[in-house]
């Protein structure tokens, strides 16, 4: 299943007759990458990036056992961290955006100030130590 709009995946789910048909569109959503836990989003796009998770990992600053129970989905983690380890996977704003969503943390709003620097980072693919000081710059506190 290639990557389709949210109408039509609803009008694809509303067609299904049957369990059978729901697991195997529910299969077809976790091979098309629509991970719906936050582990598995993170390791599908490391995947499609052909980005190591130690090397994402290191550049997300996160402590390394911390990361990786996140990445394990056994921690559950602060808003901060999870834009961190996106900054460190070299995610998109929008992918930095389905990760937050995914984690029920929010989203960034470009409305917010500090989200407002962060997603300047993100776009112009700043790293974490990079974000921080422009976070610092703008009177914002910085990633913890």
């Amino acid at each position: 299943m290639a990557q389709r709009s949210t109408g039509d995946l609803l009008d694809a789910l509303n067609e299904i007759g049957s369990t059978k048909g729901l697991k195997e569109y529910l299969d077809e959503l976790k091979a098309a990458g629509y991970e719906t836990t936050l582990s598995g989003y993170y390791d599908y796009m490391l995947k499609q990036k052909g980005i190591l998770k130690k090397d994402a990992i290191a550049r997300s600053y996160v402590d390394r056992i911390y990361a990786y129970q996140i990445a394990a989905g056994t921690r559950k983690p602060g808003r901060d961290k999870l834009i961190a380890l996106c900054i460190g996977a070299e995610f998109t704003f929008d992918e930095t955006r389905r990760a937050l969503e995914i984690a029920e943390l929010g989203t960034l709003y470009s409305k917010d100030s500090r989200d407002s620097v962060i997603i300047y980072a993100l776009n112009k693919k700043l790293s974490v130590p990079d974000t921080n000081e422009l976070l610092e710059e703008y009177g914002e506190k910085p990633l913890e």
